[in-house]
């Protein structure tokens, strides 16, 4: 909602490739690993939306939630989960500019940059 680019890994040079693909595309969501881009579904409409038919889309989308949860990932939206990580009208801990925020508590638990 902010316009902002959320990273979220442990290997600073695999999220600078995913934040150079994101800028390639003009938004969008990329899996990158061991140096390899895995999938990526472009939204060059404002970063978050797609110019492409939705059929096509879909079976972006497919291939996202597919290649995540071969990584692990359990929720069924990858997406909404991106959003709703940001969102911090909703309480408990979300991914702001900051860094990792709890909203209940109203503190930074992990900055935004750790080295």
């Amino acid at each position: 909602n902010t316009g902002d680019i959320l990273l979220i890994g442990k290997n600073k040079k695999s999220m600078q490739q995913a934040f150079r693909e994101v800028k390639k595309m003009n938004g969008g969501i990329v899996i990158v690993e061991d140096e390899q881009i895995i999938c990526s579904v472009q939204l060059p409409i404002g970063g978050v939306l797609s110019n492409k038919p939705v059929e096509d889309l879909i079976e972006e989308e497919l291939v996202l939630k597919r290649e995540l949860a071969a990584r692990g990932f359990k929720h069924g939206d990858a997406i909404y989960t991106l959003l709703f990580l940001q969102a911090t009208h909703l309480p408990y801990v979300r991914i702001t500019q900051k860094g990792i925020f709890d909203v209940m508590k109203k503190q930074v638990l992990f900055p935004a940059l750790m080295r």
